[in-house]
C-alpha cells in the first residue's frame, strides 16, 4: 500500500500467507489480496495469474464478489455499503456529498468502487477462468459459470447479487 515499505508488505503478505496455511489446517479455505484502494478503482491491478487470482481479466466481477462475500472484522467500512441501491450510477456524486457535507469521515471509510456497470468483456473473461479454475474446483467453478451466465443474459442491465444483498 501506500504508507507501507516494500519490507513492510513483504512482510504483511508473509503474514497472509501464514493464515492462509492456518485456515487450512481447520477446514477452511480463506484467501487475502492485498490492494492499493486508490488503485483499484482505477483497475489498476497486479497483472500477475494465480491459482486464486485472475488478475485484470475480472475487476468488477471480483468487486462483485468481494462485496457480497467479505465479512467485515475492523477497520474501515466499505463506503459502497453506505450507497443506496438506487444512487448506484450517481456513486462519485453520492460518496463525494456523504463527505463533503461530513455525513461520514474519509478516514473511516474504504472505496473500492461502485457496480453500475460491468462491461461484457469481463464475462468472456471469467469463463475461461473458470473452466480453467474447474479442474481444481469444478463445483465451485460450475456455480461460478451459471452466475456469470445469468449476469451476461442481464447485460447492459446486471443486477448483481451484491447490489440485490445491499438493497434487502
Amino acid at each position: 500500500g501506500p504508507d507501507l515499505s516494500d519490507d513492510e508488505l513483504a512482510e504483511l503478505r508473509k503474514k497472509c500467507q501464514l493464515l492462509e496455511i492456518w485456515a487450512a489446517t481447520q477446514g477452511a479455505e480463506a484467501h487475502f489480496f492485498l490492494i492499493d484502494p486508490a488503485r483499484f478503482v482505477r483497475g489498476d491491478r497486479d497483472n500477475q495469474l494465480s491459482s486464486d487470482d485472475c488478475g485484470t481479466t475480472q475487476h468488477y466481477l471480483l468487486l462483485d464478489e468481494f462485496y457480497r462475500t467479505a465479512i467485515w472484522l475492523a477497520g474501515r467500512t466499505p463506503i459502497w455499503w453506505l450507497v443506496p441501491v438506487y444512487e448506484e450510477e450517481n456513486y462519485e456524486q453520492y460518496t463525494h456529498t456523504l463527505m463533503s457535507k461530513r455525513f461520514i469521515r474519509a478516514d473511516e471509510t474504504l472505496d473500492l468502487g461502485h457496480l453500475a456497470y460491468i462491461p461484457p468483456g469481463e464475462f468472456v473473461g471469467a469463463g475461461l477462468w473458470q473452466l480453467f479454475k474447474g479442474i481444481e474446483s469444478p463445483y465451485k467453478s460450475v456455480l461460478k459459470l451459471l452466475l456469470t451466465e445469468v449476469y451476461a443474459s442481464e447485460h447492459p442491465n446486471v443486477r448483481c447479487l451484491s447490489l440485490r444483498f445491499k438493497q434487502a
